[in-house]
Order: C-alpha cells, then sequence, then structure tokens
C-alpha cells in the first residue's frame, strides 16, 4: 500500500486477501485470526474469529488513518475470506469466504454480512447472517441493477445469486432454482456488464 508520495504505509496485516472503497472509507480483509477478549469494546462477543476487516479512512496526502473503533473480526463460522464488497448504495458490506479448498460441500463456505453505520463507519453483523453461497466462491459481485449479489464457486462449479434486501442488507435466495445455477466446470472468476438483452 503506497500514499500518494510513493511512501510505503505498513498497515499491520499478514495475509492482506482484499481492498475495497466505500462511501469514503477503505476496507482491508486480512486472512489472519484475531482474538476479542471479553468485555472489550464493540458489538462483537469475545472469541477467536478466523479473519479480519481493518477499515480506513482516508488522510492528507492520501495516507490511510485507522477507524475509531478498530478491528472488526470476520464470522467465526466461515473460514478463507477471498473478497470483499460494499453494495452501490454505501450501506452494506459483504465477505467471500471460500472455506477449505475441498470439492463439494463445504460448511464454512459463505457470506458474511455487516452494516456500515451512515455516521460512524463502524461494522456489525447483518442479523441472519452468515448467508449461504457455493463451495469454494471465487469472487462476489453486484449486479448493475443494484438488486442482486452473486459468487462464482470453485469446488462445486455453480453460480449462486442473492436479492438484497434494501432497508436489512439480509442476501434472500432467489426465487429461480433457489439461486443456485451449475456451470460446466470449476469457476476461476466472475464478471458482468450493463446489458440486459
Amino acid at each position: 500500500m503506497t500514499i500518494n508520495q510513493n511512501t510505503a504505509q505498513p498497515l499491520s496485516i499478514a495475509q492482506g486477501t482484499a481492498i475495497v472503497t466505500g462511501s469514503g472509507y477503505v476496507y482491508v480483509l486480512d486472512n489472519e485470526a484475531i482474538t476479542i477478549a471479553a468485555g472489550a469494546t464493540g458489538s462483537f462477543p469475545a472469541g477467536t474469529y478466523p479473519s479480519q476487516i481493518l477499515p480506513f479512512s482516508i488522510g492528507s496526502g492520501g495516507a490511510l488513518q485507522a477507524q475509531t473503533g478498530g478491528i472488526v473480526p470476520d464470522d467465526a463460522t466461515l473460514a478463507n475470506p477471498i473478497i470483499l464488497l460494499v453494495e452501490s448504495k454505501g450501506k452494506f458490506l459483504y465477505v467471500a469466504n471460500q472455506g477449505n479448498l475441498t470439492q463439494g460441500t463445504n460448511p464454512t463456505s459463505g457470506l458474511a454480512g455487516y452494516v456500515i453505520d451512515p455516521s460512524t463507519h463502524q461494522l456489525s453483523f447483518i442479523a441472519g447472517e452468515p448467508f449461504g453461497s457455493g463451495s469454494g466462491p471465487q469472487c462476489l459481485l453486484e449486479d448493475p441493477s443494484d438488486q442482486f449479489i452473486y459468487t462464482a464457486n470453485f469446488n462445486d462449479s455453480s453460480v449462486t445469486g442473492r436479492v438484497v434486501d434494501p432497508n436489512s442488507g439480509v442476501l434472500n435466495n432467489l426465487r429461480v432454482a433457489n439461486g443456485t445455477f451449475a456451470l460446466q466446470g470449476p469457476a476461476t472468476w466472475c464478471i458482468v456488464d450493463g446489458r440486459t438483452s
């Protein structure tokens, strides 16, 4: 990570897997376990979490400044996060977790979901998360209509679609095929364009 003068900026992460901007903030995904002590401030219960999100504001000269409230844990029931997404309205953040890299069903694959507080930009879990995905998601994207979130999944060769509830951030199943579509082989990436026909 560099600032506009090409000066290195240490972020104190071990296995950074993704970086994204949303609502004027920068979120870095780090695939390193953290422990939250009992009685710690914030909305997350004490425990060990498999990975973390580090929120930053952008300071003078483009330098990243750690956000008040600090590190945010990933969902403890999921593992191996690969990518994160702030949806188009800047209200919700989602993390795609691959789980272990095995073929077939994978209980530690899924999507963690967070509400972004509009005044403090602090993250808290969306009620009812984690949300299902296929096994081993490789990517996470929002469609051009800002209504759907999709993952392309390597382990079970599928694409999973979810409907975004614009008020709560909950990711509901699509009505068609329960939201899962088979591919001819393992997914490695996904892309969407603005065409509707």
